[in-house]
């Protein structure tokens, strides 16, 4: 494919468009995660509810973990169920 010298140009503004607004490139998959946590909130007799996100900057697949803080000793391993999502938990 030969392009104009017109089309060079346009592409490379474009090229310097995505760069201004803080848009990256990756080489691939699982070169650049974003990680974040975010805090769900409480649950009475449970503890403190998180969220933690990571997303790969190449392919824009986010994957996600539910879980909770609490003192509380764990009785059984029974899964806690909220809403049909599965949470995991984690003691200190």
């Amino acid at each position: 494919m030969i392009l104009t010298e017109d089309q060079l140009k346009a592409l490379e503004k474009a090229k310097e468009e995505k760069e201004a607004h803080g848009e990256i490139e990756t080489e691939h998959s699982g070169y650049l995660l974003s990680p974040d946590t975010y805090y769900v909130g409480t649950i009475k007799g449970l503890g403190r509810i998180y969220q933690q996100t990571v997303i790969d900057t190449y392919s824009k697949v986010a994957f996600d973990y539910t879980f909770w803080i609490s003192r509380l000793r764990r009785i059984n391993d029974q899964p806690l169920i909220i809403d049909g999502k599965q949470l995991k938990g984690v003691f200190r």
